[in-house]
């Protein structure tokens, strides 16, 4: 059994040996909190940031977390908020980032329920400004992406040459894999 008061700064690239599923992280976080558990069941309460950060190949700048999270081993679930700066995965970049809601997960594996804000999101010729999701699901498994949502509004949607302004909505589709995107 163990119960922690935690202020810390960890080196991620070298703590990164201890994930038993080879999850590569790159950066230096800080963390402050409570670590609570039993074994290979454990709780988390705390905020943590960084500066830069790169788990696979998702980079994220000036990331901020506040979350409570818990699980056995590689298995978890978190409830909280995440801000960055700018966050990229593949082709995609999004830029000032601000999720709130519920992750369950398996090493990189994970579902995404809550709700997004960002300034803007661009992959290749699309870009969306002042980006709005709610009701939504976002799940990465088996290196594919895809997400959805029930209510969505943009500023600006642009995909090669036809722009929308103030766009909104309803029963979004989104995923992407090997190499392909497809969107309703």
């Amino acid at each position: 059994k163990y119960n922690f008061d935690i202020q810390s700064s960890v080196d991620l690239t070298q703590a990164s040996s201890i994930f038993a599923n080879g999850t590569s992280l790159i950066g230096v976080g800080n963390f402050k909190g409570k670590v609570t558990g039993e074994g290979e069941t454990y709780k988390i309460v705390g905020e943590a940031d960084t500066e830069s950060l790169r788990v696979g190949g998702v980079y994220l700048k000036a990331l901020n977390v506040a979350a409570t999270v818990a699980g056995t081993n590689e298995n978890y679930q978190a409830d909280g908020t995440l801000i960055a700066q700018m966050l990229t995965f593949e082709d995609f970049k999004v830029d000032f980032l601000k999720m709130f809601g519920n992750v369950r997960g398996t090493g990189t594996d994970f579902r995404w329920v809550g709700e997004l804000q960002t300034a803007a999101v661009k992959s290749g010729s699309l870009t969306l400004g002042g980006l709005f999701l709610s009701d939504a699901l976002a799940e990465y498994k088996d290196r594919q992406f895809r997400a959805e949502a029930g209510n969505g509004r943009t500023q600006r949607f642009s995909l090669g040459n036809t722009e929308f302004v103030d766009l909104t909505a309803r029963n979004l589709k989104f995923s992407a894999a090997n190499g392909a995107i497809n969107m309703s």
